[in-house]
């Protein structure tokens, strides 16, 4: 016999309210089972169950929201990052996830849920860049030798490099668009016509890096 959409919803409250909120105070993920045997996980939401969490039950500790960590992993999402070092792994003031050896992140993961790192980027001196109107916010980053774009370092001169928007860019010697070198771009010229909204130089306008 199914059961009524009502009785379904008193049952699964009935459920939920037997689970406890590890520390309320940092996040809404983290809970114990209803007998305190389990740590369960769900993504801010009891309607949205994601299952137990595979760490050690003893040393779990929440850190803050999605994170967390056992005395072997740092935790994301409910799921153990092995990449990431956790003798030393740290957020940074600008609450960068990092350890000694990366920059990490979940925001070009595409569900939010995987760990991924900055390719080469020095944790020491890597930082975000906020572009001005820029759409995404982990779009452009830098450390003390390479400017990054989603991820991975850009070929380009280091002390002349300017970002103008999340997709152009130019040094002394080249225009960008994404990662690639615009071979018509004139670095020296290059800009964005306000009036006309669009790049531009002495010689075209560019669409998505093409000339137009």
């Amino acid at each position: 016999m199914k059961l009524k959409p009502y009785i379904f919803l008193l049952c699964l409250i009935s459920f939920v309210s037997c689970e406890k909120l590890i520390d309320k105070d940092k996040s809404s993920n983290y809970y114990y089972n209803w007998n305190g045997s389990k740590i369960i996980y769900t993504d801010n939401s009891t309607w949205n169950y994601k299952g137990t969490v595979d760490c050690d039950f003893e040393t779990f500790k929440v850190i803050n929201g999605k994170w967390a960590k056992d005395k072997y992993h740092i935790i994301y999402d409910g799921k153990t990052r092995p990449i990431i070092d956790i003798k030393t792994f740290y957020f940074d003031e600008n609450n960068l996830p990092k350890d000694s050896n990366n920059v990490y992140t979940t925001y070009w993961s595409g569900n939010f849920n995987s760990m991924l790192k900055w390719e080469g980027a020095d944790p020491l001196t890597f930082k975000l860049i906020k572009i001005e109107n820029g759409v995404n916010r982990e779009m452009w980053g830098k450390d003390d030798k390479n400017y990054y774009r989603m991820l991975n370092p850009l070929k380009c001169h280091y002390e002349s490099f300017e970002i103008l928007s999340d997709s152009y860019s130019k040094d002394k010697d080249n225009v960008y668009y994404e990662s690639q070198i615009i071979r018509e771009g004139d670095p020296i010229t290059f800009k964005f016509d306000s009036i006309q909204r669009v790049f531009r130089d002495k010689n075209f306008t560019y669409y998505r890096g093409e000339r137009k």
